[in-house]
């Protein structure tokens, strides 16, 4: 069984969330995919942020849809899971691209809301990656939102967590591949506590592949690939690349 493919998440190997220096660190490790978050500014530009409202270093605080990205780009942000008093500046999707571009790997756009798919799916074909890029953050309607915005554009459904909570496995299992299904998804992106036999061979059997996340513990990425995902999401990606060259 070949190993996984190695998702290095935004912030991987210490760097700051959601800016290049992540992508370039996943990158040089050996990462086959690169992760970031997605969300648009007020004039339509797709920038890489978890939240919506940003925390600056200042003490104020600025929503991205509700500003420009010109007033945006200058601030020193304090970034998710900061180191001290780290601070960042709000990146263009344009400068990921560029570095996935030039690297050769795929990467995989977690879309935050809605309106940031069209604008994204136009700087993916800008950046001619329509073979290397995907999106995921789909839950069962933003996936058929964005089979119908960009049907060229591959997508994962985002599992429901809390439908996995709440209902009998089985349960979960049917109405997450019926979701994946109805929106031409080629995969699933669940939380890896929820992945279990079941699920991979009914995915299996509806031709969906099962990518995984968050693991950054050695162990559990060596179980995850042994059971036969095809994506482990880590931010520890010398890690997974260790148990990948030890194979």
């Amino acid at each position: 069984m070949a190993f996984p493919l190695i998702t290095a998440h935004t912030g991987c190997m210490g760097e700051p969330d959601n800016t290049a220096g992540s992508a370039l660190a996943g990158i040089a490790l050996g990462a086959d995919i690169v992760e970031d978050d997605i969300r648009i500014t007020r004039d339509g530009v797709p920038v890489l942020f978890h939240d919506e409202w940003v925390s600056l270093k200042d003490g104020n605080r600025m929503g991205i849809s509700l500003s420009t990205y010109d007033e945006l780009r200058h601030l020193d942000i304090i970034p998710a899971h900061a180191a001290g008093s780290q601070t960042i500046r709000l990146a263009a999707l344009d400068e990921l691209l560029a570095i996935v571009r030039s690297a050769g790997c795929h990467v995989n756009l977690d879309i935050k809301v809605d309106e940031a798919i069209a604008p994204t799916a136009a700087a993916v074909r800008k950046f001619g990656l329509e073979k290397r890029a995907f999106l995921s953050g789909c839950g069962a309607n933003r996936a058929l939102l964005a089979r119908a915005e960009a049907p060229w554009l591959p997508r994962l459904l985002n599992a429901d967590a809390d439908l996995f909570d709440a209902v009998a496995y089985s349960e979960a299992v049917k109405r997450t591949i019926e979701d994946a299904v109805a929106a031409a998804c080629f995969g699933i992106n669940i939380q890896h506590r929820h992945v279990r036999e079941e699920l991979l061979a009914s995915a299996s059997d509806c031709g969906l592949f099962i990518y995984t996340w968050t693991v950054n513990e050695s162990e559990q990425i060596a179980a995850l690939a042994a059971s036969g995902v095809r994506s482990i999401t880590t931010r520890r990606v010398d890690l997974a690349m260790g148990l990948k060259t030890a194979r």
